[in-house]
């Protein structure tokens, strides 16, 4: 009989944590047993070896979804249009990645340029952000989204004119008081810390 693995143990080796263990036998991705002298979940060395396969997929960034599909279908043809799949979505985000670049050495040359003495030459490094924003938002990317609104973030922000806003540290005490006495020493502690 195969010796079985306490959900604690398990959650120690792989350091993931008990909810996610759960989590993936919620979606079905793996299964656990309960014997009747022990209220916990078990795991035998099928189970621990299906979460490494997990593990694996979830550290190459597949979906709990796509996982589950690999797992219910004998084959490889799945798995090969996941990872497919997969290729694509870094190719296309290399791609924004390596507009990014050429936006920010764009910037770079302006910069190097730019006399910030002058009025003239600050508002036109923010008009050339504005259009390459314009430039971005024109592009059609098919399939992320994701990954153009995170330029286009970017853009947004080269293109606002900042602020120089001078900035305030705060520091916050919490003290727990019983009596009087307590307060009296929070106080002093207080004055003390702060010259107040």
């Amino acid at each position: 009989m195969n010796e079985l693995i306490k959900i604690r143990d398990v959650s120690v080796k792989y350091d993931i944590s008990a909810r996610t263990l759960r989590y993936y036998e919620d979606m079905g991705l793996l299964t656990s047993t309960r014997s009747d002298d022990y209220a916990y979940r078990l795991y035998d060395e099928a189970a621990v070896q299906r979460l490494e396969q997990i593990l694996i997929l979830r550290k190459l960034n597949i979906s709990i979804k796509d996982i589950g599909r690999i797992f219910n279908t004998s084959g490889s043809e799945v798995v090969l249009e996941v990872l497919g799949k997969k290729v694509d979505a870094i190719d296309e985000e290399v791609s924004l990645l390596h507009e990014l670049k050429e936006i920010v050495l764009d910037f770079i040359r302006q910069i190097e340029q730019a006399d910030f003495g002058k009025e003239s030459d600050v508002k036109l490094l923010y008009k050339k952000a504005k259009e390459i924003e314009t430039q971005i938002v024109n592009v059609d990317y098919e399939s992320n989204p994701g990954a153009v609104n995170r330029l286009l973030e970017v853009t947004e922000k080269l293109a606002v004119t900042p602020d120089i806003v001078e900035k305030h540290s705060y520091c916050y005490l919490i003290f727990n008081l019983k009596d009087k006495n307590d307060v009296i020493e929070a106080c002093e502690l207080y004055c003390e810390a702060f010259g107040a």
